[in-house]
């Protein structure tokens, strides 16, 4: 193999392990429970307080805000009146799989009523109902009431209520061509707000003017809280300026037209100023006088956990950043070549000016100084170094296949450190993986959270294939020769038979006998020849370059060693953005490395990958077949 087959097993569970620690430290229960209190009346989070004047009520919106809203409702206790909480399709299902049965929420007698809706990130009708309720139950209270606010990441698709002027369909499809273009989250967001009645502060101005507490778990890149949800409590303008340069940038404002045109170029009607606070030094910029929101998870925080969950395994951890954006093709190439950056200086051929020099105009990961003295520091460990970063890059879909920007990441990583050792083979000396997952434990449209990358994988494949052609080949071949000989056996039998004095209906039934075998035969050796074909159409299908350029990520890593490099956790009720480790650990000898998989080859070829075909793929490649 690529790499050496221990590492390949030890990395996989070092790198899961730190991940589920980084994710559990999340854990949005686990957040209110160390950071929540109720005494005397007054609700505390952390050292900010806030008297409770009259009844209190509940929302929330978003992957992560179920735990949250549990553990307040234990919290609050009497105090809380009623709450109506939006969350993902199949949440209650997920919940019952969690190892921590104490975020369950209550059976019997909750004050929360807990809703599904939306189906992957896309808002639906059950999301939209909930929304209307939501508004009827916060347009009625009154200045001595308190609106406790939960907002994690999904929360746009589950808090949704598009301007009346414009159509459902249009407005998903809109986003949808705008997500496929590779924006960002908070390009994304900024468009979802102007096109929205609720999000932008909306739902602030509907609830004024009760106090509002929002407690928010970040999804995005700097926290900021006007995009995290798309902002619903948070005071914006909503100018159209800004947003008419995202949908330039894109190419997709010249393609505007009706509606949805008329809502994105138009100024706001909102007289917000009764609303919002004094503008001072301390607050530069305009506030909701009657809206408090607080950051209480975010990424660096599960930076943070991931980081002591290394340390515990002895091995080295470094903590790049946790901003990381940007297409996932120039993440990777920014990743990988700060790795090889790390691996020369490891065997003493790069100095540190040298190396500062070279990750200072790095796109994407350049570093500060401190951050490179620290780097320096920690490489002397021969244990093994684990690269944290974390962040929320994109992808820009052309394909039609199915997958993620992590297992995409993992992917393009593999076949970019591939590259490199070739380019320079000393980086041979130094095994690394790579992990990237989503905190949320949903990448894309799949049931998976991320996946693993490494240099073997380009290299396994095609050998695969190469093997699979050969045996094809030489089927083909026997199958040919097969054939003829049934036909020189047939002739032979005829002619036989015709010599002979038999009864004329005798001859017949043998000659009937005898084509019927020979059709079989043949019927049986065209069916192989079909299911070779197609797995040789399968395996085309998998080679990585393919693979990137259909996007289908989740289909070849659910196939490759039958799913191995696939990482499934189920739906982990938090949701910080992906977090991104890389594994680099000294290879115990100089050796040369073999790039095929000769374990594999000891047993039945066929049965090292998922090659299963389905009905409609074998429809749909009978017609190209010879």
């Amino acid at each position: 193999m690529a790499t050496d087959t221990k590492f390949l097993s030890d990395s996989r569970v070092d790198l899961k392990d730190i991940f589920r620690s980084a994710v559990k430290a999340m854990s949005p229960n686990e957040i209110i429970r160390r950071r929540v209190k109720l005494r005397d009346n007054t609700l505390y989070v952390d050292e900010r307080s806030f008297p409770l004047k009259g009844d209190v009520y509940l929302i929330g919106f978003g992957k992560a805000v179920m735990g949250m809203a549990v553990e307040l409702e234990r919290v609050l206790g009497d105090t809380l009146k009623k709450g109506i909480v939006s969350v993902p399709s199949m949440s209650w299902d997920a919940m019952w799989a969690f190892e921590d049965k104490s975020s369950f929420p209550k059976l019997h007698n909750s004050r929360i009523d807990y809703r599904e809706g939306g189906v992957n990130n896309q808002p639906d009708d059950r999301s939209l109902d909930t929304t209307h309720d939501i508004i009827d139950l916060v347009e009625k209270l009154t200045e001595t009431d308190t609106l406790v606010v939960l907002v994690s990441g999904g929360g746009s698709a589950l808090l949704y209520m598009p301007r009346p002027v414009l159509d459902q369909k249009d407005k998903l499809e809109f986003c949808k061509k705008l997500q496929n273009a590779g924006a960002d989250i908070t390009e994304l967001n900024t468009v979802r707000q102007k096109l929205s009645l609720i999000k932008g502060g909306g739902l602030a101005r509907m609830a004024y003017p009760a106090s509002i507490i929002t407690l928010i778990l970040s999804d995005i890149v700097g926290d900021p809280i006007d995009l995290i949800a798309s902002g619903p409590t948070v005071y914006n303008p909503r100018t159209p300026e800004h947003v008419v340069a995202i949908l330039k940038k894109y190419n997709l404002f010249q393609s505007l037209e009706g509606n949805l045109k008329t809502v994105i170029t138009s100024k706001e009607p909102f007289n917000d100023k009764p609303l919002l606070s004094s503008v001072t030094t301390k607050t530069a910029t305009k506030q909701f006088k009657h809206v408090t929101n607080i950051i209480i998870g975010n990424n660096t925080m599960a930076l943070e956990a991931a980081k002591r969950e290394a340390l515990r395994k002895k091995l080295t951890p470094i903590i790049l950043k946790n901003n990381v954006t940007g297409n996932v093709q120039d993440v990777s190439s920014a990743y990988v070549h700060l790795t090889s950056l790390i691996c020369l200086v490891l065997l003493n051929e790069l100095e540190r000016k040298e190396f500062y020099d070279k990750v200072r105009i790095m796109p994407i990961l350049s570093l500060s100084i401190d951050k490179i003295d620290e780097i320096f520091h920690l490489i002397g460990n021969l244990g093994g170094i684990v690269l944290i970063g974390g962040g929320e890059p994109t992808v820009v879909v052309t394909g039609q296949g199915k997958g993620g920007r992590n297992q995409e990441l993992a992917l393009r990583f593999s076949l970019d450190w591939l590259a490199k050792i070739k380019t320079y083979p000393r980086l041979v000396e130094y095994d690394v993986m790579m992990l990237s997952a989503g905190t949320d434990g949903q990448d894309g449209p799949t049931d998976a959270a991320g996946a693993f990358g490494y240099p073997a994988i380009a290299p396994v494949m095609h050998d695969f294939y190469a093997k699979i052609k050969s045996m094809t080949t030489k089927k083909n071949a026997q199958a040919k020769q097969e054939i003829m000989t049934d036909r020189k056996t047939q002739d032979s039998y005829r002619r036989q038979q015709t010599s002979r004095f038999v009864a004329e209906s005798n001859i017949e039934q043998k000659g009937r006998d005898s084509n019927s075998t020979i059709e079989k035969s043949s019927r049986e050796d065209v069916n192989e020849h079909i299911d070779l074909g197609l797995k040789i159409m399968e395996i085309e299908r998998m080679l990585p370059e393919n693979v990137l350029q259909e996007n289908d990520t989740y289909n070849f890593y659910s196939r490759f060693k039958k799913g191995a490099d696939l990482v499934k956790t189920g739906k982990t009720g938090t949701n910080v953005m992906d977090l991104h480790f890389i594994y680099i650990k000294k290879r115990p000898c100089k050796c040369e490395i073999n790039f095929s998989d000769k374990s594999t080859y000891e047993e039945d070829i066929l049965d090292v990958h998922d090659l299963h075909i389905d009905a409609l793929t074998i429809e749909k490649y009978k017609a190209v077949l010879p």
